[in-house]
């Protein structure tokens, strides 16, 4: 069980990368289907099934709209439905059934009675695919690009998985086409097994969105202190999983076996897009009282701008569900009132320009690394290429054809290392005009770290310590705490910024912690989503006291102590790069401090 889970934690990204790209690909389907497979057949009339017997019911027809192709061929209000091309029809849904399978454009024959009169005429089909699934399957591709990056850039962050998680089941939501394509459409084929695994995914994702959007609300962009008590988590796990237990057996009982009506299946579809309503109602209120709990203007402006498109979402989901059908007698007969659904697509599209420009979920940093990195060194990588080329075109032509694959040969090998030794430097000269606070980070750290060890006595090493991140690194919050060899605990011997001059943390979860993370990186760092699990007995303390990165102090697979950080003079977390020149010059600290405490221990 060890070496499955080490494998997974090992294998995380690429499994993240693979998931990622099948969910893309099934939005991308739901999206086809919509608008190519699943268009509903229109007559422009709305059918209203009344029950006449035990187990019979008639159809009538009502709201004809005037001129409209069903007016055309001469039914009215009232006149009752018998056959659609010979087929008599049992209930509202074969008789959709039947029409969907009539191409737009081409005639279907109705059976026809008004008054004792039975007459047959022709209706004119036409097509009509729903604004509402494709505005929400769109929805959901945008958010679930947007989500594979966030959890890329950062796996182990709560947040970001419950924005991920909220995109892959919006996705998977969407299937629902793909199924009605075969009960109501036939268009597709679906076999038993993959038609189960459809329904099973798509009844797991609707009853776990809701919980999700309020999770991840309740959490972003700081959580609400009611988390923490003990039955709110669990309570979130444990009702959608009654949910989907209820609703996949209602599925099977319909789908699979026919032992009971459809209407059942309906009803708890009607349930569940209430719950999903009402979980996004809960999420704008949270992030409202969220928003009005931050105190600066840099923390405000990204969640605003979420904010008013969040806004925007609901005014169009409330016109699009009370307004529209208030104003029109039938979507089939005004479907352009309808369209303004569609503007439920610039919710990811607000959390995507407010990640990228205001750093949001610690994920613009990565991209904008990636960015300016990949393409200066593809930028100098193609001016090595030509130089190449060129120096080589120009010697064969002074020295003869005969020895081109040998010039050519010379002229890569000084290439590849000439390159390498320029690449850097030239990342380097990007850091420091793209990124001066980095640069001036490294600069600093890198300095540190070559001098600490030189330094002698334990006190002498912590003030330079405090020195170097607090004067070098101008920090207004950081703090030393060392391991109290008799109780373990670590204790608080330094600190700039701190309310408590006398800290103590207990940290039963983290050399746990530091294994697990260790598979994935060097570079172990416990960031504010992780303290409940690494501090359970302090994590409210920390997160009172702004404290957003914590550094191990590790020797040979044992903790000596703790750098504690808060946010940076730009006001973002430390991450990327900073993480990587803070463990580096903490693992240095850490040997430095263990050999003081040796020498005094000999003394």
């Amino acid at each position: 069980m060890k070496k499955i889970k080490e494998f997974f934690i090992r294998s995380r990204k690429r499994l993240i990368v693979a998931v990622s790209l099948v969910l893309i690909l099934i939005a991308l389907v739901n999206i086809h289907f919509i608008v190519n497979v699943a268009s509903t057949s229109n007559d422009e009339c709305l059918w209203k099934g009344k029950k006449i017997g035990m187990d019979s019911i008639a159809i009538f027809f009502d709201l004809v709209k005037v001129e409209g192709v069903t007016w055309e061929a001469g039914i009215r209000n009232g006149d009752q439905l018998l056959k659609i091309n010979g087929i008599t029809l049992p209930d509202v849904y074969e008789a959709q059934r039947i029409l969907n399978k009539v191409n737009e454009g081409d005639s279907a024959e109705y059976s026809v009675r008004r008054a004792d009169q039975v007459f047959t005429t022709y209706v004119k089909v036409k097509k009509l695919f729903s604004f509402h699934l494709l505005a929400q399957n769109l929805l959901a591709l945008i958010w679930m690009l947007i989500g594979f990056v966030v959890l890329t850039a950062k796996p182990d962050g709560t947040v970001q998985k419950l924005f991920y998680g909220i995109g892959a089941a919006s996705v998977l939501i969407g299937t629902q086409v793909i199924l009605q394509s075969g009960y109501f459409f036939n268009q597709v084929h679906l076999g038993s097994f993959i038609g189960l695994g459809l329904g099973y995914l798509w009844a797991l994702s609707i009853c776990f969105l809701p919980f999700f959007v309020i999770y991840f609300f309740w959490t972003f962009p700081k959580p609400f202190k009611f988390l923490d008590r003990k039955p709110v988590k669990p309570l979130i796990f444990i009702i959608p999983g009654i949910l989907f237990i209820v609703t996949f057996t209602i599925e099977i009982m319909v789908f699979g076996f026919n032992s009971i009506s459809i209407d059942y299946f309906l009803f708890a579809i009607n349930i569940m897009g209430i719950l999903v309503a009402l979980s996004y109602i809960v999420g704008y209120i949270s992030l409202f009282v969220n928003y009005r709990r931050l105190k600066t203007k840099e923390e405000k402006k990204p969640v605003f701008i979420i904010l008013a498109a969040f806004t925007v979402v609901i005014a169009a989901s409330l016109y699009t569900g009370l307004v529209a059908p208030a104003i029109t007698d039938t979507m089939f007969n005004s479907p352009e009132y309808y369209t303004p659904i569609i503007l439920i697509v610039i919710f990811p599209l607000a959390f995507a320009y407010s990640i990228f420009k205001y750093q949001l979920m610690d994920v613009s940093v990565v991209i904008r690394h990636t960015i300016i990195y990949g393409a200066a060194t593809i930028s100098l990588l193609a001016i090595y290429f030509l130089a190449v080329y060129l120096l080589g075109q120009t010697i064969s032509q002074a020295i003869g054809t005969e020895s081109q694959g040998i010039i050519a040969g010379a002229a890569f090998i000084i290439f590849a290392i000439i390159f390498q030794s320029t690449k850097n430097r030239f990342q380097d000269f990007i850091t420091e005009k793209f990124y001066p606070e980095q640069f001036a980070y490294q600069k600093v750290l890198i300095s540190f770290s070559n001098e600490v060890s030189t330094l002698i006595g334990l006190e002498n090493i912590l003030d330079s310590m405090r020195n170097t991140y607090v004067d070098g690194l101008k920090l207004r919050k950081f703090a030393i705490l060392l391991k109290d060899r008799e109780t373990g605990k670590m204790k608080l011997v330094r600190n700039v910024g701190l309310s408590v001059n006398n800290l103590e943390l207990t940290a039963p979860g983290l050399m746990k912690f530091i294994k697990e993370k260790s598979l994935i990186s060097p570079n172990v760092v416990v960031e504010q989503s992780d303290f409940q699990n690494v501090f359970p007995e302090n994590a409210q303390v920390l997160i009172k006291e702004n404290i957003y990165t914590i550094i191990p102090m590790v020797i040979k697979s044992k903790v000596i102590g703790l750098l504690l950080f808060g946010l940076k003079p730009s006001g973002s977390q430390f991450s990327g790069k900073d993480i990587e020149l803070l463990s580096a010059s903490g693992t240095q600290s850490a040997i430095a401090i263990e050999n003081a405490r040796l020498y005094e221990s000999e003394a």
